[in-house]
């Protein structure tokens, strides 16, 4: 699979179903794994209690939901995540990568 341009790539990381369950812990944190052309970065993602504000009933609501806190890589040698990567530079290193399977 190629992705032909940034808005597509940013879709593809930014779409939840391209995002594998690989852990959770007692239903308050989860992992997750975004695997393109066998390169894995990994998102922990908390469960939080936010506010909404209801225009209908003119209060604030408040529901919990997925947060992500992070998007790292993992340095096998040492078994842990490198430094952080942006939505950004997963969709430019993407890009990288498709452009270097073009050239071949």
């Amino acid at each position: 699979m190629n992705l032909s341009n940034d808005k597509k790539r940013r879709e593809f990381v930014q779409n939840d179903e391209n995002w594998e369950l690989v852990g959770e812990l007692n239903g308050l944190v989860r992992e997750k794994m975004l695997t393109y052309k066998g390169v894995e970065w990994y998102a922990v993602e908390v469960r939080q209690n936010v506010q909404h504000y209801n225009v209908h009933s003119h209060a604030l609501e408040y529901r919990a939901e997925w947060t992500r806190v992070g998007i790292w890589k993992l340095s096998r040698s040492v078994r842990a995540f490198t430094y952080g990567w942006s939505v950004k530079q997963i969709v430019d290193e993407i890009k990288r990568m498709d452009k270097e399977e073009k050239a071949k």
